[in-house]
């Protein structure tokens, strides 16, 4: 008898593993909707980084899944989920990049603001307000000075009053 028509029968049926063995717990927590995930939380599962950076990648994953796994990359400051993170920023889908200039203040503080600040030249009204927020979140001198000289400049009303908002909250600290 052959054996590769056996292992390849047999590696077919083992594909879904390829999701991560806590694929379902991890989007379990991400289902959450008055009750978000919690950086606690999602460090109480093993391979929590691995899964979430697959699901943030993963095109057949539900935009909301993504979403959120792209906001909770921000809990785990580590060189792939920063590349992962900018590039959602930098992507075409607009509801990833706002969750990654989120993710990006709350995880790199003062590191992230260059990305953020690119992010607040986005043609992108939403994407600018949440840069704005994210950097009034990092709180710094740093950000500080990229929110003044955005305002500076900023035509949109609602922008305007997002960067007002957060330059009010870095004086506050």
């Amino acid at each position: 008898m052959n054996r590769f028509p056996v292992a390849l029968i047999l590696g077919a049926l083992s594909l879904p593993a390829l999701a991560g063995p806590q694929r379902a717990v991890v989007e379990a927590q991400l289902d959450g909707i008055e009750q978000p995930p919690t950086a606690k939380s999602l460090k109480a599962i093993p391979g929590v980084v691995d899964e979430l950076l697959e699901i943030a990648q993963d095109s057949d994953a539900s935009r909301t899944h993504r979403a959120k796994a792209v906001h909770a990359l921000g809990h785990f400051p580590q060189a792939e989920t920063r590349a992962v993170l900018e590039s959602a920023l930098l992507g075409d889908d607009a509801k990833l990049a706002r969750g990654a200039a989120y993710a990006l203040g709350n995880g790199w503080g003062d590191a992230a603001v260059p990305t953020l600040r690119s992010a607040l030249a986005s043609t992108d009204t939403q994407l600018r307000i949440a840069a704005a927020a994210s950097l009034g979140n990092v709180g710094s001198a740093q950000a500080r000075v990229a929110l003044d000289q955005r305002l500076a400049i900023e035509s949109v009303p609602a922008v305007r009053e997002s960067i007002q908002a957060s330059i009010t909250r870095t004086g506050d600290r």
